[in-house]
């Protein structure tokens, strides 16, 4: 029930706020962000997050400012604000890369692929959807490595290509 999860938030908030623990304050309020997101509620969940990413860039705290990154770029893409939502993507995974961190580094590029069929930008869905299934054979990770060659084959579907959407559909059948 998000009106109880919410409230609980908001009391969790208050005390953190009371205690001065800007730590605690900035994850409740990415929390809340991330609550709204599900529900669907955009603006207050970019509000949320926004507030939150503040703290999380002054401390430096680099998982934290990229997850944030992230829920914005998906709140932003929800509302077909794409530019917004390529901006914190490509935000969120030059910390990735820094981090060194594969599987969110694939998914970022996974969903800038997706972002980029959106927007019928298709060679270029096509550049990171193929970088990110690279990564995936790189690190073994047969999940992501299906997945990917799935979103190859629809991206090479949107395109009118049959032959390459056949070819990569099957090999997605195949792991």
């Amino acid at each position: 029930n998000y009106d109880k999860a919410y409230a609980s938030y908001l009391k969790a908030l208050a005390i953190a706020k009371k205690l001065n623990k800007s730590s605690s304050i900035a994850v409740i309020q990415k929390q809340i962000g991330d609550m709204f997101l599900d529900k669907m509620d955009f603006d207050r969940a970019i509000n949320y997050v926004l507030d939150a990413l503040k703290y999380f860039e002054e401390v430096n705290n680099l998982p934290e400012a990229a997850n944030s990154y992230e829920t914005l770029a998906r709140a932003f893409c929800f509302k077909e604000r794409y530019k917004e939502s390529e901006s914190y993507y490509l935000k969120a995974l030059d910390i990735y890369k820094s981090m060194n961190f594969d599987i969110r580094i694939m998914a970022c590029l996974s969903a800038l692929a997706d972002l980029y069929s959106k927007t019928e930008q298709y060679d270029l869905a096509l550049e990171y959807e193929k970088k990110s299934l690279t990564i995936s054979k790189s690190s073994q990770i047969e999940l992501h490595e299906g997945l990917s060659y799935k979103n190859i084959g629809n991206i090479y579907l949107l395109k009118g290509d049959l032959a390459n959407s056949i070819n990569m559909l099957n090999e997605s059948i195949e792991i």
